[in-house]
């Protein structure tokens, strides 16, 4: 469900990312936030996570496949619940060869509720970090692109390109945050290999990580390499 409800987002002006924070997916617009919880099925823990997301921000959607009988009292008690709580809910088209989203009921405003500031700073600084989209929001397959995990990408092609660097490289001639010395130290995924102190190269794990498709990586690749040709 991700790619259509996504677009449909993009469509609108937002700026969308998955995996945000423990957000199935996030999207900004002009200071506006909204948040998507994707379930299969409508359970207790859907409204669960749907409450908790509430205190970032009053615009949360629960997004659901189609239902194929919408007269059910089932259904009918699941829209009745959501209005209640002011919750918005998309519902997609999965069965459909074009996955339409339809917005069922759409979130209220609630003057007196109070968002997490620091959780909501937390979130944005999180879903701009991010230079694509990667992940599906939703899925528990596979590890999430974070944008401490782009940042460790984006380093890793640098040196692969341009040959080993010093973190103060990375801040002064790439735009590097100072705390770039902990991604080359730390060296979660073991990527980087200390040369001398204070001095790293690529390893062959990292090698072999930038051979494998992977957009983000190609993308910094190109970008490196034609700044190197100018």
């Amino acid at each position: 469900m991700h790619a259509p409800v996504r677009d449909c987002f993009n469509g609108l002006g937002y700026k969308v990312r998955g995996e945000v924070a423990k957000c199935d997916l996030a999207a900004e617009r002009d200071g506006e936030l909204a948040v998507v919880e994707f379930k299969k099925n409508f359970t207790l823990r859907l409204i669960y996570q749907t409450l908790e997301r509430l205190a970032l921000t009053d615009q949360v959607y629960v997004a659901i496949p189609r239902p194929k009988i919408v007269a059910s009292s089932e259904y009918r008690g699941m829209l009745r619940l959501l209005k209640k709580l002011e919750l918005g809910l998309l519902t997609v088209a999965m069965d459909s060869p074009v996955k339409t989203v339809d917005a069922l009921l759409y979130p209220e405003p609630h003057c007196s509720r109070r968002n997490n500031t620091k959780r909501r700073k937390s979130l944005l600084k999180e879903l701009y970090g991010r230079l694509m989209d990667l992940n599906s929001g939703g899925s528990v397959k596979g590890r999430i692109f974070t944008a401490y995990r782009e940042c460790c990408i984006k380093a890793a092609c640098i040196i692969k390109c341009t040959g080993p660097k010093r973190p103060k490289d990375l801040v002064g001639d790439y735009g590097f945050e100072k705390n770039v010395a902990l991604i080359l130290q730390k060296n979660f995924d073991g990527w980087f290999e200390r040369l001398e102190p204070g001095l790293y190269g690529l390893s062959g794990a990292g090698e072999r990580f930038l051979s494998e498709q992977n957009p983000l990586a190609e993308y910094y690749v190109r970008e490196f390499k034609s700044h190197l040709t100018q």
